[in-house]
């Protein structure tokens, strides 16, 4: 309230995200006088090898911090992103210097304060991100007082608001990420990221979200010792967690992003061989993997080291026989992790000229429009398609993944010009008609588009059930429930009593017994859908036993066990490892 500028109004500055168009125009902006400099530095960025930096980069601070840090090192971009951020807090402490100058050993010792800080934040709170005023203070207090006022100064920690409840002052880092990294600073051994003892119990930082970054941070640490990381990532390589695997999954897709900092792992590359068969490959004779699996391999190949994962995807695609799995990975290897990736498109090509149905060839123009939008043999499958199918639906996509690749091309145009001359109906008429705003906006049949005027909110509140109305409607639902229903309508009116009556006794019993046998899939994402609402932590250690014994019953159809593995995954995240654990061997 007592900010003179209070009246200014304030903005954030947005992130460049994936438009490389606007970080190389800062660039040049920035290195007008010295354009030899600038293009050198847009070419390193454009390196696969420092993709995981041009992440960091997306933000302007950073970009402004990496070019003044290019200035100085006149062109050499850092192999970690733990050293490119040691390198962006000595471009800051520069950049403050003669405003509020420091001394070399005023920085260590400030660095110290602020990894100490960092650290007690991440174990205390690992989502808030603030520090209230008495917690900067005992921190400071133990190590040089006067040196609050100089980290105030700097900017390395703003006041974000005020306690409701004491009033005092509430702190935060200039930005979360170099909390992260002063928290990665404070970590003396790895064995503090597994089974460290914390207030009589065990925690398990390695298996929490918040820690995520504090591990890749630290992997990437020049201080750390080569032979220390290898340990740390052997262990979690290695790590069996007694309990469905939840665990061990989570380790080792921590193990494929931590090969971003550290490729040098001994066994990097059959890390990286497990989770491209995890996230690409069909099982022979076996059930589908449940998402979760699929996802967060996925995940961890998009951050790992394309070093390794770009020959591993390209061994994948010479090795694999099913043309879906060749598909996904030619579209990931093409798209995501080697733009324009040449066995990937050989891979696409492969395949679109082989016996396959309109509709697969369809998607499979999508996919290599996105990874060689100019390709020849692109342009043929959809001039073919065109000009010798006659189905609407199929000519309305054929024309619509032509124009969107090529603009304005004459035949995309032409065939849903025609396509709109033949239109059955208004809905239909409305479809293509969208179709060709997408391909050509300034065709004179597109009209353009009027901003609707805003909708005045209505002051009337949606009229909310009496207690009594609640009640009358949750015993309709019971009275239905007394028939002889089959299951998936048994287990609709079980979702409609979970929203009149939550804590209802029959709502968790009727939807695990469903769990077991249901087989369609509609029937299996209500079941998931609604016990992931309706049970609550509490009710955990008894509930996930009884999922878990659907879950291991090998005579479980393949769909219950995938939902099952869909629960218990959640349930693993939203427990700590000791208790998830705990229940599953307890209840045996």
């Amino acid at each position: 309230g007592k900010n003179p500028l209070s009246y200014f109004e304030t903005y954030r500055c947005q992130s460049f995200g994936t438009n490389q168009t606007q970080i190389n125009l800062f660039i040049r902006q920035w290195f007008h006088k010295d354009v030899e400099l600038g293009d050198r530095l847009i070419h390193e960025l454009n390196r696969r090898v420092n993709s995981r930096i041009r992440g960091v980069v997306e933000q302007p601070l950073y970009l402004t911090l990496l070019c003044r840090t290019w200035q100085l090192t006149q062109g050499k971009l850092p192999t970690t992103k733990a050293i490119l951020y040691r390198q962006f807090i000595d471009a800051f402490y520069e950049w403050k210097q003669e405003a509020f100058p420091t001394t070399r050993t005023q920085r260590k010792t400030l660095n110290e304060a602020l990894a100490q800080l960092a650290l007690q934040g991440m174990q205390s709170s690992p989502q808030s991100f603030r520090f209230r005023q008495r917690e900067i203070e005992a921190i400071f207090d133990n190590i040089n007082p006067d040196l609050l006022t100089l980290t105030l100064q700097l900017g390395w920690l703003e006041i974000v608001g005020r306690s409701d409840s004491t009033g005092e002052k509430i702190y935060s880092f200039y930005h979360q990420t170099f909390q992260e990294y002063f928290a990665a600073t404070a970590i003396a051994k790895w064995q503090d990221f597994i089974g460290a003892e914390r207030d009589g119990k065990t925690d398990y930082p390695i298996f929490k979200y918040g820690w995520q970054e504090i591990i890749l941070l630290w992997l990437g640490r020049e201080d750390i010792a080569n032979s220390e990381k290898e340990a740390f990532l052997q262990t979690l390589w290695q790590w069996q967690d007694e309990c469905g695997g939840f665990y061990s999954l989570q380790a080792i897709c921590m193990v494929g992003k931590g090969l971003a900092e550290f490729p040098d792992f001994s066994d990097a590359q059959a890390v990286i061989e497990q989770l491209v068969k995890w996230r690409f490959e069909t099982p022979k004779d076996a059930p589908a993997l449940p998402p979760p699996i699929v996802d967060q391999a996925g995940i961890a190949l998009s951050r790992s080291d394309r070093r390794l994962t770009i020959p591993a995807l390209e061994t994948f695609l010479e090795q694999a026989e099913n043309p879906f799995d060749q598909w996904l990975a030619a579209h990931s290897l093409g798209k995501n992790h080697d733009p324009g990736n040449k066995q990937a498109i050989a891979t696409l090509e492969h395949l679109l000229t082989g016996d396959i149905s309109t509709d697969l060839k369809l998607n499979l123009c999508r996919s290599l429009g996105w990874v060689n939008p100019e390709n020849q043999t692109l342009l043929e499958v959809l001039t073919n398609i065109i000009q010798t199918e006659r189905k609407v639906s199929i000519l309305r996509k054929a024309a619509l993944r032509l124009g969107r690749i090529y603009p304005n091309h004459p035949l995309a145009i032409s065939t849903v010009e025609t396509l709109l001359s033949r239109a059955k109906d208004k809905h239909q008429y409305s479809n293509i008609l969208e179709t060709l705003a997408q391909i050509s906006p300034k065709h004179p049949l597109v009209k353009p588009q009027i901003s609707p005027q805003p909708q005045r909110l209505s002051t009337r509140r949606k009229k909310q059930k009496t207690p009594r109305e609640l009640q009358l409607a949750a015993a309709t639902i019971l009275k239905k429930l007394e028939q002889d229903l089959p299951l998936h309508k048994r287990i609709y009116n079980i979702v409609k009593l979970a929203n009149y009556s939550p804590f209802h006794p029959m709502i968790i019993p009727t939807l695990i017994e469903g769990l077991a046998i249901a087989r369609r899939k509609t029937t299996l994402r209500l079941i998931f859908e609604t016990l992931s609402n309706v049970v609550d932590r509490d009710q955990l250690p008894d509930v996930l036993p009884q999922v878990r014994n659907i879950y291991l019953d090998p005579s479980t159809h393949a769909p219950s066990q995938r939902t099952c593995y869909k629960l218990l995954w959640e349930w693993s995240k939203e427990l700590s490892y000791p208790e998830f654990q705990s229940i599953w061997l307890n209840h045996k």
